[in-house]
């Protein structure tokens, strides 16, 4: 396994990974069409967010299987901060790769001299704040009703780790 920096040239494998989560891992994710995902992944700053993918060689070529993302802030009141997110191919999950990136994205937080990584998780993804709260991430509070997709409305949950 490889973590690297995600480059340019990486949907198509990026929308691969995407497009093949299982519906447990979709249900924590808002909806993801091959439209949506390329302007969101044409739109973002690569000097804003500093996006990290872990790739395994299978069959002779690189396939992504997870991707964590950290994304600063440009304002001066929250320039302190960034927040976090990660998303795990459901084969991968269980194997320390969402620990992995989690880890990595704390790291380059403190790289860039960050005081506090926030992430916003669905309390249903047991998994996943089980990942965040090893890493020293608290909840911080609750979201009601935060977002509406699939015809309802999704709390989450709001998680901040201090940094050094």
């Amino acid at each position: 396994m490889v973590f690297r920096f995600e480059r340019p040239d990486d949907f198509n494998r990026l929308w691969e990974m995407y497009s093949t989560l299982g519906p447990e891992t979709l249900e924590c994710l808002p909806l993801l069409s091959k439209r949506a995902v390329e302007a969101w992944f044409n739109e973002f700053s690569y000097e804003k967010t500093l996006p990290v993918l872990a790739t395994v060689e299978e069959e002779g070529r690189e396939r992504i299987i997870g991707r964590a993302m950290l994304m600063l802030q440009n304002r001066d009141s929250v320039r302190h901060r960034a927040e976090c997110g990660v998303v795990v191919h459901d084969e991968y999950q269980d194997k320390g790769i969402g620990s992995r990136l989690t880890g990595t994205m704390l790291r380059l937080a403190c790289l860039k001299g960050l005081k506090k990584v926030t992430l916003e998780v669905f309390p249903e993804n047991a998994r996943a704040v089980h990942v965040y709260e090893k890493h020293g991430f608290v909840e911080e509070g609750v979201l009601g009703k935060h977002y509406f997709f699939r015809d309802r409305f999704y709390d989450v949950v709001v998680m901040g780790r201090l940094l050094e």
